[in-house]
This record gives structure tokens, sequence and C-alpha cells, in this order.
């Protein structure tokens, strides 16, 4: 194994980064590297009216633990911001500069801010906050500066206002364990629910689809960076760092 990377995924809610990421976290975790994985909330209001919050936040959070286990991942983390409610202020910063100061987070993977969902866009502001802050020595914080190495967004269809992805992450060798990790998810939807959205059905789709324009993988997932001009196929993130 290569030198190993400590890559943190920042979710607005419990689920986000297991959509649009799971394949990945699997890679890394199953090649040996330090995933961490953030929640700013557990995404408690999403529920039916025959459940309160606190009760759907139950839901949520024993949905994030299974597949959390199903990815290998075990540091996983939901912070105390609620579902509609989280801020972009200097708490909420602090969090993130905290959890990356803390893991020493090479690659920091996070939301698209061009999305129609408050908390998905003030994630993002709090995370490229953080990880500018994170690595100023003269911020005093409970651990030690530490300079994140590259930032992704990921593939998010509640994010797609000009996202243009630029890197295709090949997982055509966790696409089944991605698909295991979403099921948790769909599965505490429709015990609730009598329809809504098909999220194992959309991401099983997207991974094909972006496999099929990376010209190399049979299934992959999209992330964004500023630097790239033309989508890359990749086996890892950092293979771009």
């Amino acid at each position: 194994m290569s030198e190993e990377i400590s890559i943190v995924f920042f979710d607005a809610h419990a689920a986000d980064m297991i959509n649009t990421s799971a394949g990945a976290i699997a890679k890394y975790t199953h090649s040996g590297h330090r995933v961490t994985l953030v929640a700013l909330n557990a995404g408690e209001k999403g529920g039916v009216a025959q459940l309160t919050a606190d009760e759907y936040f139950d839901l949520k959070v024993k949905a994030w633990e299974k597949a959390a286990s199903i990815l290998n991942v075990s540091d996983l983390r939901t912070l105390s911001w609620r579902d509609a409610e989280t801020p972009y202020n200097e708490a909420a910063t602090n969090d993130c500069v905290d959890i990356i100061r803390e893991v020493r987070a090479d690659i920091v993977v996070t939301h698209w801010k061009g999305s129609f969902h408050k908390d998905h866009v003030n994630t993002y502001l709090n995370v490229m906050d953080a990880v500018f802050l994170a690595g100023l020595p003269g911020l005093e914080r409970p651990y030690p500066a530490y300079d994140v190495s590259n930032i992704y967004f990921t593939d998010n269809f509640e994010d797609w206002k000009d996202y243009d992805p630029d890197i295709y992450v090949d997982i055509t060798d966790t696409i089944d364990l991605k698909i295991e990790a979403i099921e948790q998810f769909q599965n505490a939807y429709m015990t609730q629910r009598t329809s809504g959205f098909d999220y194992k059905g959309f991401y099983k789709s997207l991974a094909r689809v972006r496999g099929c324009l990376s010209r190399e993988f049979q299934h992959a997932e999209g992330y964004m960076t500023a630097g790239y001009k033309t989508a890359k196929p990749v086996r890892f993130l950092h293979d771009e760092c």
C-alpha cells in the first residue's frame, strides 16, 4: 500500500455522501487509508407526519451507522446541528476546522455550492472556510494547524447548478457495496413512506453513466475540482493530489 491518506467526507445530512461517494469511501477503507465520515446534521426532518423529528433522527442515525459498517468506516460523526437549520457561522466552521486538524486530513470532500438546499450550501461554505483556517498556525484551536492537500465536490443531483465533474473515480469493484450502503437509507425511508425518490436507482444509474463518460471504467463517481479542464479517469482521488 502507498502512504496512508487521511480523507474526510463532510456531509450536510447523514446519507448525502453515502449516495454520492460510497464507492470511493469503500475503496479507501479497503485499501487501508483513514476515512472520517461527518454529518453536520442527521437529516431528521425529512421523515413523515407520523414520526417526530426525534423519532426519525433515531431511524436515520441507525441507517447511517449500518451504511458506515458496510463501507468499513470506523470514524463516523454526527454533529449537533439540526436539519434545515445548519448555519454558516464561526461555530460550525470551527467544528470542521477541529476535525480536519485532529485527523490531519490530506483530502476533504464535500458538497458543491450550486444547490437549492440551504444545508448543502452552508456545509460548502463552512468547509471551505475550515480548509483555509485549518492551515493557519496563528488560529489557536485544540489541535495544531494542518494543510489540506486538495478538496473535491461530490456529484449530488441537488447540487448540480454549475456543477461539471472533471474527475471520474473508478468504483467498479465497490459498486455493490455502494448500493448496499444506499439501501440502508432506502429501507429507512420506505418503511415509513408509501412512495419516495429512488435514491438507489438514481445513483446506481449515475455510476454507470459516469463510467461510460470516463471511457475507461464500468462504474464511476464524478467529482469536481477547480483546476481541470478535461475530465480524467482515476483510480483514487489522491492520484491527482
